[in-house]
């Protein structure tokens, strides 16, 4: 039987092969390109002309890529009927959703501050974008970056973020030390030394980004925090829970995350969001 496969082999241009049926995001005004194969005796109609073109990119024996063009955002559907019956591919067509980023570099009165430099910024908002915007359309705009906040408290040897249930620990919880040096209209990172989220965290092993739930427009990321550390909090931020079942998930937890894979719910959750 004929089956969709993504064209990418590392599948991070927005191709989920977990979901029924697999399904592709398409950036409007851009294309993606996907393979059918076999293709002998194989026809592709594209149900939903008024969302995208569909270009035949080059064709064999064993397999076929097709070009999806966006022309208009919304859902729809590739079908291709063979000798065995048919298949089906869903795609997004998505508008391009952009997020401004100030980055802080945070020092406290006991003399903590990050190890990283700031030329770092343009290795983690590069990193985030190739991860979000190939994905799900969602690239992060660099707005600023303030290489030396000082805030005159000792902020402890963990950056610590509790969530409403930790409300009884509150002296931990250092987002209200935070929060006055927000940019408005920019989602805020904070570069620390070392991040916390949570009781067991702020008591144990610390990771390496943090960021309350609920309407925080803040995170903070510590030494350890990489590219997809800041393209994981950005998609908390955007509404997104951990994957506790695909561990080469964007959104799986920290300690067992291997991947940055994006699913159909997630990035049209994601950019979709408000």
């Amino acid at each position: 039987m004929a089956i969709f496969e993504s064209n990418d082999r590392t599948m991070l241009l927005g191709f989920d092969d977990h979901a029924e049926p697999r399904w592709q995001m398409v950036p409007l005004s851009g294309f993606r390109d996907v393979r059918l194969s076999p293709v002998a005796g194989c026809t592709v109609f594209n149900m939903n002309p008024e969302l995208a073109d569909i270009e035949d990119k080059s064709l064999s024996s064993s397999s076929s890529v097709c070009r999806i063009r966006g022309k208009n955002a919304g859902s729809g559907t590739l079908l291709a009927v063979h000798a065995q019956g048919s298949s089906t591919l869903e795609y997004t067509v998505m508008h391009k959703k952009k997020i401004k980023v100030y980055f802080h570099f945070v020092h406290d009165s006991a003399g903590h501050r990050p190890s990283r430099p700031p030329a770092d910024v343009k290795m983690l908002l590069d990193g985030a974008n190739f991860i979000l915007g190939h994905q799900a359309n969602i690239w992060l705009e660099f707005t600023g970056v303030n290489p030396y906040l000082y805030v005159n408290r000792d902020l402890g040897a963990k950056v610590c973020m509790l969530n409403s249930v930790d409300s009884i620990y509150k002296p931990l919880d250092t987002r209200d030390a935070l929060k006055p040096y927000d940019v408005p209209g920019a989602f805020n990172v904070f570069l620390v030394w070392s991040a916390a989220l949570g009781l067991l965290q702020c008591f144990s092993v610390p990771g390496a980004g943090a960021i309350r739930a609920g309407t925080a427009t803040e995170c903070v990321l510590g030494d350890t925090a990489r590219a997809d550390t800041l393209a994981h909090e950005v998609g908390h931020w955007l509404g997104l829970e951990h994957d506790d079942y695909h561990g080469d998930a964007l959104m799986a937890p920290g300690t067992v995350r291997s991947g940055t894979k994006m699913t159909k719910l997630g990035s049209i959750k994601a950019n979709h969001k408000i």
